[in-house]
């Protein structure tokens, strides 16, 4: 199942990239765009103004804390069109803000990468191997993927990656897997796996709520 899963964002890339080298020669002359966020980016109590500016398929990350103004590259494929409001998550429960950025919609599903401000500049999560902590929503019938939170005792990530058994059923339901992470000083390490299997469609298991990263 789990190959079945990356087969679909794999899919999915390939047709954002594709729909946006037919369209990046347009939207490299579109006035930049832009989308704001008020985020305690260094946990001392104090909101920092974050800006996400949008010019063609480049996407800047911009804030300005304690008079220093810092700036990062974000990855994006162009296809999301407007730039997409930056959410604003704890994901570790130290009280300094996590920016959740979104980087591609597909036709069903989106993908987001996870940015913090390690106390000199913007810092993108990883994976202990080194590549970007991603994050995806959506899945439309055919599959079921989102993040969430919870406090057990300590604060913990928890993404879901989930495939529809059949879609004609009634109800839908889906099998996959749920993966835990604890994240610290930038790297969100896997702390366990929890095997679903067809679960319906209304269980919180398959329907995770990204509000409760904040």
């Amino acid at each position: 199942m789990g190959a079945r899963v990356r087969g679909i964002a794999v899919l999915t890339g390939v047709v954002a990239a594709a729909l946006a080298a037919t369209a990046g020669s347009a939207s490299a002359s579109e006035p930049p765009q832009r989308a704001t966020a008020q985020a305690d980016l260094d946990g001392n109590g104090t909101l920092e103004t974050v800006t996400l500016t949008k010019s063609g398929d480049a996407m800047d990350l911009s804030t300005t804390v304690e008079g220093k103004t810092v700036h990062a590259n974000v990855p994006g494929d162009g296809f999301a069109g407007t730039v997409s409001p930056l959410r604003v998550a704890d994901f570790n429960g130290d009280g300094a803000a996590d920016l959740v950025v979104r980087y591609s919609v597909g036709a069903n599903t989106d993908w987001f990468g996870v940015w913090d401000f390690d106390g000199t500049g913007f810092r993108q999560l990883t994976t202990p191997d080194g590549k970007a902590l991603m994050l995806n929503e959506g899945g439309g019938l055919a599959a079921r993927t989102g993040y969430a939170c919870a406090d057990v005792p300590s604060r913990e990530l928890t993404s879901v990656a989930a495939e529809a058994d059949d879609i004609s059923a009634n109800p839908i339901t889906y099998t996959g897997s749920r993966t835990t992470y604890q994240v610290r000083d930038g790297v969100a390490t896997p702390q366990r796996t929890m095997d679903l299997k067809s679960v319906p469609s209304a269980d919180p298991l398959v329907s995770p709520n990204p509000d409760t990263c904040r």
